[in-house]
């Protein structure tokens, strides 16, 4: 009788542990794994509301940091507009290229586990003013002197910011002596009076903006 009944502990006890230790795919020994934390990501700068010019250059800073890797830069780290996609990665970028308009600006942090997430702004890129054009009298020279009735040859050019070509009707010529004497880049005339003439010419670009250059020079008996 004392036998049957140690026999049986025993038997119960193996049968127990080999339950208790069984090798299963994927076992953990009962550890429990914990589960991948997201990144944490602030955009420190800009403010939210920025206003910025065109073609400013523009300073964006975030710090993110992640539970199990620590603090995150570099690739983890990028950077997007909702108007002009993707535009750098890092905790710090400079950038001068944004379009005008207002922009959704995000910064999205990513571990190496893949979780990731994501911090936003918004800011406001103005369009630039228009801008007056450029003009230079290429040639006369100031201080050329020619005889009367003699052809003198004009040349003027001019830079638009704004773009565009400019139509030849923007390119308006005057004598200090002779008032309006040509319109147009370029013209020649025999007809200047004897005297010292201040030349201008006056562009005027499709905004109505305009600027002038001037060039003097002596017309001889």
């Amino acid at each position: 009788m004392k036998r049957s009944l140690v026999t049986g502990v025993m038997s119960f006890v193996f049968v127990a542990l080999s339950v208790g230790c069984g090798d299963d795919d994927g076992d953990t020994g009962g550890i429990i794994q914990p589960e991948n934390s997201p990144p944490e990501v602030l955009i420190t700068a800009p403010e939210n509301g920025a206003v910025y010019d065109e073609g400013d250059i523009i300073e964006f800073t975030a710090t993110a940091s992640d539970r199990e890797d620590g603090l995150l830069a570099g690739a983890n780290v990028a950077w997007s507009s909702d108007l002009d996609d993707a535009f750098g990665t890092g905790t710090t970028v400079s950038f001068g290229g944004l379009s005008d308009g207002s922009h959704n600006i995000t910064a999205t942090a990513s571990d190496g586990e893949g979780a990731s997430k994501a911090d936003a702004i918004v800011i406001l890129v103005r369009p630039l003013p228009p801008q007056a054009p450029l003009a230079d009298i290429v040639i006369p020279a100031t201080g050329s002197v020619f005889g009367a009735a003699q052809q003198v040859n004009f040349l003027g050019s001019a830079d638009d910011p704004d773009g565009g070509e400019l139509p030849e009707s923007a390119f308006v010529w005057s004598s200090s002596l002779d008032a309006q004497i040509g319109i147009g880049r370029q013209f020649a005339t025999t007809t200047l009076s004897e005297g010292v003439h201040t030349i201008t010419l006056v562009v005027t670009d499709p905004q109505e903006l305009t600027d002038t250059a001037t060039a003097v020079i002596t017309i001889t008996p």
